[in-house]
């Protein structure tokens, strides 16, 4: 819905808030991988009943995450304008992007901390924390939007910029509700006793956590890197190739997000019953996910294939850009079989404690397939935008390959680390 009402403004609004959603989630990144290993930690403690050390946990990934993202947002503030260039920003849509990307900058320090709350709250298994916190940030994001990009009800029509305003709104609402979810005395996860040095990192505390996080910190930015390396391929093929990209990575990213959910759901159930000792529930959850994942997959299929041409009419007119989009969404509708069943099935690694596995798939795939493959296909066999798509459909495959064949060898259940 965002990107749909800044289109409203054209297509290369859609462009300059699409080539900044790249440094925005590399700005994310090691947050994101903080998380995962946050939230294992967290599970890990409550497998075996240990709420004091589920807290502790707590209070470091708090501590970790302020420092971590204070450092990305002097980052991005003081580099904005180089980052952007490095991705491949035209300069016919820098000033928008700049302009979107340092609202959002700012979101992101917010935003960083409300995750780091929800992915500790999902560790001991309340998920409905995390779905308020996004639900009512997106909400306050859309309607203001709707009052900032044309100006309604007397706010100013600030066009991109207010659109920017608006993510940065909703990002400070979902730090305040998620900080208010730990300060409940009755929590099982709560800020109540603790002292200022309670925040402070312990030497053996961060080498714990780095354990669990420095997988997924590895194959997230081998991920994030490939993705900038052929975002410079699609840049290169003109706003019409980004506005395509932009619109069918919203699709990607929303079935990326169902699989997300499932993929976190076994992260902490399997780490959860590791703790404790049952390694059959934990091959259980595996299958479990799997079946979920599947079932899934079969929907955002047929809804692609069969309502394509109405979801893409949402987002553009441009025939050129439409033609494309349609092009990209049936690849996505098959493509969407692979990425969730590697989502779940990397997700159940990570939850093992596996993450250096999947970390080493990562940096095989996302730094040599993708951005090797999309300048082979989109330029020197001249198949355009096409091509990412054959790309990410290799990636994918591959992850599911590999981590299938984790699970058959047995030894994902016997790397788990318990801080």
């Amino acid at each position: 819905v965002d990107i749909m009402m800044v289109a409203t403004i054209g297509t290369n609004a859609i462009s300059a808030v699409g080539i900044t959603n790249q440094p925005r989630l590399l700005g994310l990144l090691l947050i994101q991988s903080l998380n995962v290993g946050a939230m294992s930690a967290v599970a890990r403690c409550k497998g075996v009943d240990d709420q004091a050390g589920a807290n502790r946990c707590l209070y470091l990934s708090l501590g970790l995450s302020v420092l971590t993202a204070g450092a990305v947002f002097l980052a991005m503030t003081l580099f904005g304008r180089q980052i952007l260039l490095l991705v491949g920003t035209h300069e016919d849509l820098m000033a928008d992007a700049l302009t979107y990307l340092r609202f959002v900058t700012v979101g992101n320090f917010f935003h960083s901390v409300a995750l780091t709350v929800t992915a500790c709250q999902r560790g001991i298994g309340k998920t409905r924390i995390s779905m308020m916190v996004n639900l009512s940030a997106n909400l306050v994001n859309i309607v203001f939007n709707y009052l900032l990009i044309g100006g309604k009800f007397g706010f100013p029509a600030l066009g991109v910029a207010g659109a920017g305003l608006a993510t940065m709104l909703g990002n400070v609402s979902a730090l305040l509700i998620a900080l208010v979810t730990i300060c409940r005395r009755d929590g099982y996860l709560h800020l109540h006793g603790a002292s200022p040095a309670g925040f402070v990192p312990r030497p053996s505390a961060v080498r714990g956590m780095v354990a669990l996080s420095s997988g997924v910190m590895v194959e997230r930015v081998c991920r994030r890197i490939a993705i900038i390396l052929y975002f410079r391929v699609v840049a290169v093929m003109g706003i019409s190739a980004v506005a395509i990209y932009t619109i069918c990575q919203r699709f990607q990213n929303m079935t990326l997000s169902i699989s997300d959910g499932l993929s976190i759901a076994d992260t902490a159930l399997v780490a959860q019953e590791l703790g404790a000792g049952r390694t059959d529930l934990a091959r259980a959850y595996v299958r479990i996910g799997a079946l979920f994942g599947l079932a899934v997959s079969v929907l955002c299929c047929l809804s692609f294939r069969l309502f394509r041409e109405r979801l893409i009419a949402l987002f553009s007119s441009d025939p050129a850009v439409v033609g494309g989009a349609l092009r990209g969404l049936a690849f996505l509708a098959f493509i969407n079989f692979l990425q969730i069943a590697q989502n779940v099935l990397c997700g159940c690694l990570r939850g093992a404690g596996d993450s250096r596995y999947v970390a080493a798939i990562a940096l095989f795939d996302t730094l040599l397939v993708r951005p090797v493959g999309a300048w082979l296909l989109c330029l020197r066999f001249g198949m355009g935008i096409d091509g990412i798509w054959y790309c990410v459909a290799l990636d994918q495959g591959i992850r599911v390959l590999m981590a299938v064949l984790r699970f058959r060898s047995g030894k994902w259940a016997h790397t788990g680390r318990i801080m």
